[in-house]
């Protein structure tokens, strides 16, 4: 099974970039621009960043909604990515949605990789004064979350067949092998 990844952070040393650190839905991982420009184009999703049309990675404003990241330059120190005058220095992204009791809860995660739950009105607000910025938006008085699949069922299903079909070779190898032997 795919694993999700949401970008969360580009890491830089001075204005060097190093990589990105993504969150997997269990952990965080950090990959280079390269290796994420690699599985994009070989259908893989990383959410909050597209390949643009100058072939670099660019934040996915329709897509996932991701108005802004954050730049992590050293230990402890994060900045805004798009606002160089920003204040902030966390972002909150949206990576689901869930409803008991007629009451909606946002699952979230902060630039610094803390996982929580936020209420509706929670949500409105912090949408409001912009510190999520990727994975949720307000349109009119309501809350649009991205959508985000965590499988590639067409592609699992064919690496999966293909499992299958080499462990039945093998099989069939150490038969035929076996059957040599004992002859």
């Amino acid at each position: 099974m795919c694993k999700m990844k949401v970008a969360v952070n580009k890491l830089m040393l001075g204005n060097r970039e190093l990589g990105w650190e993504l969150w997997d839905g269990k952990g965080v991982l950090e990959q280079t621009s390269k290796q994420i420009k690699d599985a994009i184009k070989t259908g893989e999703r990383v959410y909050g960043l597209i390949i643009g049309k100058s072939g670099e990675l660019e934040l996915d404003t329709a897509g996932f909604f991701t108005t802004d990241l954050m730049l992590h330059t050293h230990i402890g120190n994060y900045r805004s990515m798009t606002d160089e005058a920003g204040v902030t220095n966390q972002a909150l992204i949206c990576v689901g949605c869930k409803t008991s009791g007629g009451k909606k809860a946002f699952d979230c995660i902060s630039s610094r990789f803390e996982q929580m739950k936020v209420s509706e009105e929670e949500m409105k607000a912090y949408l409001k004064i912009g510190l999520v910025t990727s994975g949720a938006r307000l349109v009119g008085d309501e809350i649009e979350v991205a959508p985000v699949e965590t499988a590639r069922i067409d592609s699992n299903a064919g690496k999966q067949r293909e499992k299958k079909d080499l462990k039945e070779t093998r099989d069939k190898e150490k038969i035929t092998s076996m059957d040599k032997v004992f002859q």
